[in-house]
């Protein structure tokens, strides 16, 4: 298990699937997870509130990576977000 904290930037869509679950972002915010990667991007799954957030890395003062997509932690397929 890779637990980290990571520095993300979020896009309109990332934000509003968050703020379903109550949870408010902001541009540029930080989350833990258990963090993922392979060639084409990175995933952060998000244990207390089962969802993943599939990430592109980015070189940014701010940020490391750019949230690009949500999905369902019980829908593991990162298909059509890289």
């Amino acid at each position: 298990m890779n637990i980290r904290t990571v520095s993300i930037r979020t896009n309109s869509r990332v934000r509003q699937a968050f703020a379903r679950r109550d949870i408010y972002l902001g541009d540029f915010d930080s989350l833990k997870g258990e963090l993922t990667t392979n060639q084409e991007g990175a995933t952060l799954f998000l244990a207390d509130i089962n969802l993943n957030v599939y990430l592109r890395r980015i070189k940014s003062k701010k940020a490391s990576y750019a949230a690009i997509g949500t999905g369902s932690a019980n829908k593991i397929t990162t298909e059509g977000y890289f």
